[in-house]
């Protein structure tokens, strides 16, 4: 049977928030037995400096040759969209709205005006968080009756608590960050909050994704500090492991779209230590600590373990973002539009 809906993704290599939004998609309309057809959009990078570049620019030439011609033509995300689409997810507008910070090139603000410049105008656009649909709202002459909040969903059937400690030192305070090194991460916040403590160990895991340079300046800075280690990308279960047993998970983003791996982590029953963002107080609630980046030290990871959640709770509440409710979401949305 044909089916009237079709996904419009990016095909790429590095794991990213995006591969794991295109993946969590998928997988969630198939277990609602939502049928759809595909059409992959090739993204390849060149890293120049560390930094990624043409991306963008890549994926633009390919989905000129492409067309949707079903009911539903659904961009997962902006810089996949072709012609037909009419609806596309927006994951955030991070670079608009913070220019001075991700838009210090010719080449980025090119590359991200061309990304969105198709985006805006399809019909319908998802957002993940009401937050971000406020953003779009304050920094574009965009209709709110076009902006749906859909929000993003985690995969359980990969983040879920383990039986087995990874860690060799259980006689420490064993804190946890999982991204990759792009620099809005300040993975550089926790390493000086906590580098050299004889009684915290600090693990990060994740791959550079194009952000050789910034990988390379946290070695270097971190190179003095026994309690600071670089696990690289590791395999699910692995990950699932340091996820577990991990006594905070830490993530001090400056600024997200939504933050699947907070929520990950409390799939884990482990507590979480977020910067104190108005998209995290949506997503995450009342089950994360939350802290002033400019003044995060290790108090606050003490602060953070006299108050932590249980497992359970942890776990319930990670729940509500279920591959199931995300894609019934999209289900009502689908139904409207054809």
């Amino acid at each position: 049977m044909k089916s009237d809906i079709t996904l419009v993704y990016p095909d790429i290599k590095g794991n990213s928030g995006t591969k794991s939004y295109v993946k969590n998609t998928f997988n969630g309309l198939n277990k609602v037995g939502v049928k759809f057809n595909t059409i992959p959009i090739k993204k390849r990078e060149i890293s120049i400096r560390g930094k990624p570049y043409f991306g963008i620019l890549l994926q633009y030439a390919s989905s000129l040759f492409k067309e949707g011609r079903t009911a539903v033509v659904h961009a997962l995300s902006p810089d996949v969209v072709i012609r037909g689409t009419n609806i596309v997810t927006i994951h955030d507008i991070i670079p608009f709205t913070n220019p001075e910070i991700y838009m210090k090139s010719a080449y980025d603000r090119a590359a991200y005006k061309l990304s969105f410049s198709r985006a805006l105008k399809v019909e319908t656009l998802l957002v993940s968080t009401e937050v971000g649909r406020n953003s779009i709202l304050e920094h574009t002459k965009i209709s709110p009756e076009r902006i749906r909040v859909v929000n993003h969903s985690i995969d359980h059937s990969r983040f879920f608590p383990e039986s087995e400690n990874p860690y060799p030192d259980h006689n420490k305070i064993n804190i946890l960050m999982v991204s990759d090194f792009n620099p809005r991460k300040r993975i550089d916040i926790v390493i000086d909050a906590i580098g050299g403590d004889k009684e915290i160990n600090f693990y990060h895991i994740g791959p550079s994704q194009g952000w050789s340079d910034r990988y390379s300046d946290l070695l270097r800075k971190s190179e003095k500090y026994k309690n600071v280690k670089f696990l690289g990308p590791l395999d699910i279960m692995k990950l699932r492991q340091y996820m577990t047993f991990s006594d905070l998970f830490v993530f001090l983003s400056d600024n997200e779209g939504f933050g699947y791996t907070p929520l990950e982590a409390m799939a884990c029953g482990t507590n979480v230590i977020v910067n104190d963002l108005p998209v995290f107080h949506e997503v995450l609630g009342d089950m994360a600590h939350f802290v002033k980046l400019s003044s995060f030290s290790r108090e606050d990871v003490i602060s953070a373990l006299k108050e932590k959640k249980t497992e359970s709770e942890l776990i319930k509440y990670s729940r509500k973002y279920s591959l199931e409710s995300h894609a019934l979401r999209l289900k009502e949305i689908y139904m409207v539009v054809t």
